[in-house]
């Protein structure tokens, strides 16, 4: 059997970094952490995903150890998205931005690619980074401006990311009603409920939530958008073992696969565990709150305590779902054997009681 295992876990042999904190100021005037500059740099050399600190020792590195094991298990990192899964083309609603995925090559869309998050504030490294070179959002100010108010005074507007923000929001969703595009969200959504999800909801909805407070209060004055573009707009929300289920089929689509494999994917907030079963044709799927996004110091040892719970059970049922297990040694409470490790012990077990009957 072969398990697959998403990029977070290819950081398990490498050391954490000192990291060098860069700073922005929120509207409020107080300094916010916004980047972790060696981990950043780190990043982009390596196209690697990094993590908190703790996270690789406490958190990663058992699930492996677990994985690791079994000898025989074929282990491979595999960069994958459940939006793959789809034929044609979707927007992804993620928790950093909005992202149309071209699913479906002989369609053409117009209209920007993509657009700031609509459930995180926009940041200035954020807006320079990720969008300011998209064609459609040129007219958008992207620095400190001066304008000219209902009353013909001069003023001078500093909060430019917000306004920013707002603008290219409405000029991609407008794009997307223009387009009949389909949106699909997972966590960045699903967060705000902690029972009884709706498997849809309009973007409007989400753009009003108090629960997301940040967004909706930008949104407060945008009453034509709300009540013509966004209320029109529906937003379909995958529960998090159907997002597990949806990225195991594409993983066995594009590598072709008719034999049992397991994935494991880990997301900022939830982590998929998938199997599937070649034999009767089923994916059996388990989602496990635990993520990168939720591993932070203001969270709390409390938190953290939490989490480091969550990561037994997810361990245990990873146990379950590899080819076989057996409680003759001990690691973490168990010893993991091969399938065939497992019947040579059974045959030397049988030879053993042939002698003693002699």
């Amino acid at each position: 059997m072969k398990i697959y295992l998403s990029q977070f876990f290819q950081l398990s042999e490498v050391n954490e970094l000192t990291h060098k904190k860069t700073f922005d100021i929120d509207e409020s005037g107080k300094e916010v952490v916004i980047a972790d500059e060696a981990r950043r740099n780190f990043d982009e050399k390596n196209k690697l995903r990094c993590n908190p600190d703790n996270f690789l020792k406490d958190i990663i590195e058992p699930i492996l150890n677990c994985i690791n094991e079994q000898d025989e298990l074929e282990k491979e990192i595999i960069e994958s998205n459940w939006t793959n899964n789809f034929k044609k083309d979707i927007i992804d609603i993620g928790s950093s931005k909005c992202k149309i995925e071209k699913n479906n090559q002989e369609t053409s869309i117009s209209g920007p690619s993509k657009c700031p998050s609509i459930t995180e504030l926009l940041t200035k490294n954020k807006l320079e980074q990720d969008f300011s070179k998209e064609p459609a959002f040129r007219s958008l100010p992207q620095k400190e401006y001066y304008y000219y108010n209902s009353n013909f005074d001069l003023c001078y507007n500093q909060n430019y990311v917000a306004y920013f923000q707002v603008e290219a929001i409405k000029i991609f969703f407008k794009s997307v009603l223009t387009n009949n595009i389909k949106g699909y969200a997972t966590e960045g959504i699903r967060k705000f409920y902690k029972d009884d999800i709706p498997p849809t909801l309009s973007l409007k909805k989400i753009l009003e939530l108090k629960e997301n407070e940040k967004i909706s209060d930008l949104f407060s004055r945008e009453t034509h958008f709300l009540n013509n573009v966004a209320k029109n707009i529906n937003i379909n929300i995958l529960t998090p073992k159907d997002e597990g289920e949806y990225e195991a089929i594409s993983i066995k689509e594009k590598k072709k696969i008719s034999t049992d494999f397991i994935l494991i994917s880990m997301g900022g907030n939830s982590t998929q565990v998938v199997k599937y079963d070649s034999k009767k044709e089923i994916y059996i799927k388990e989602s496990f709150p635990i993520g990168k996004g939720l591993w932070t110091n203001k969270n709390g040892d409390g938190e953290r305590n939490n989490l480091l719970g969550i990561k037994e059970n997810m361990i245990e049922q990873i146990k379950i779902l590899l080819p076989a297990v057996s409680d003759m040694g001990k690691v973490g409470g168990f010893k993991l054997y091969s399938s065939k490790r497992k019947s040579n012990l059974s045959k030397r077990k049988s030879n053993f009681s042939k002698k003693k009957e002699k």
